[in-house]
């Protein structure tokens, strides 16, 4: 019989409550085990520096002291091989062109089914990028915008300092 690889994952969320369910559904499938849980992105990357490095990160884009934005720019330069999720409640365009630009590979709505998060998780091993039919409509309709002259593609491509 085979042996799997277990699926290396942190959570970086500062609702506790959340963070603990969400780790138990996550070690419950079977195929992954949560090796950090941790309130901000600094304790994040505190940890992964201590070398306990996950092979998936799970974000809340919200948290105090280092946000998911600046968490996942963090990842990507330091540990590109680390596969950044978002979890949120908020889904706009240009919040997922940014989140795109600092390395997120997938973006979950809180709301979303146990089932798609473990989808969601192998999908992001195996192929290096996960987005619902819903992500990839919401991206589509911005590219498609764009098309029509619509400059918040444009703008959201630029670096803060550029739109200074």
């Amino acid at each position: 019989m085979e042996k799997t690889t277990l699926v290396k994952v942190s959570l970086a969320d500062d609702h506790v409550l959340l963070r603990n369910a969400l780790a138990a559904l996550i070690d419950g499938f079977g195929d992954c085990k949560v090796i950090i849980q941790c309130s901000s992105g600094k304790e994040l990357t505190e940890q992964i520096r201590s070398g306990m490095v996950p092979d998936v990160a799970l974000l809340d884009l919200n948290m105090p002291l280092m946000d998911g934005f600046e968490t996942a720019g963090w990842l990507q330069q330091h540990f590109p091989k680390v596969h950044v999720m978002m979890l949120t409640m908020y889904d706009s365009e240009l919040t997922m062109i940014r989140l795109l630009q600092a390395g997120v590979k997938g973006f979950l709505k809180k709301d979303i089914h146990p089932a798609e998060l473990k989808f969601a998780i192998q999908s992001v091993v195996q192929s290096g990028y996960y987005y619902s039919n819903h992500t990839a409509g919401k991206l589509i309709n911005l590219f498609r915008h764009n098309a029509e002259g619509n400059m918040d593609l444009h703008r959201s491509m630029l670096s803060e300092e550029e739109l200074k």
